[in-house]
């Protein structure tokens, strides 16, 4: 009997952010982690030799997009794919 008081603990639940690069090399400004309080956090467009960077795709983005900001207060583990298309290059020739 008689008044009790209780308190609560909370620990802040960090989230992971995975990247599929498909032979890309990735911004090291990505990071791997973020939580509830993070800031807004804007993906780095990775860099494939031979290709231009198509878009992300993903968690939450069903077509390839180029810019991909997840807001603060966003929670839940992300995984995002890197999409590519070839650079194609025309050859001339000359016979002079």
């Amino acid at each position: 009997t008689g008044n009790r008081e209780y308190t609560a603990h909370f620990e802040k639940q960090e989230y992971s952010l995975t990247y599929t690069l498909n032979g890309g090399l990735a911004d090291p400004e990505n990071p791997s982690k973020y939580s509830v309080e993070s800031a807004d956090i804007t993906l780095n467009n990775p860099t494939r030799t031979g290709y231009t960077f198509a878009g992300w795709t993903g968690t939450d983005v069903l077509t390839p997009t180029m810019i991909v900001t997840i807001p603060h207060g966003s929670t839940g583990h992300r995984s995002f794919l890197a999409n590519y298309n070839p650079i194609t290059y025309n050859i001339n020739y000359c016979f002079c």
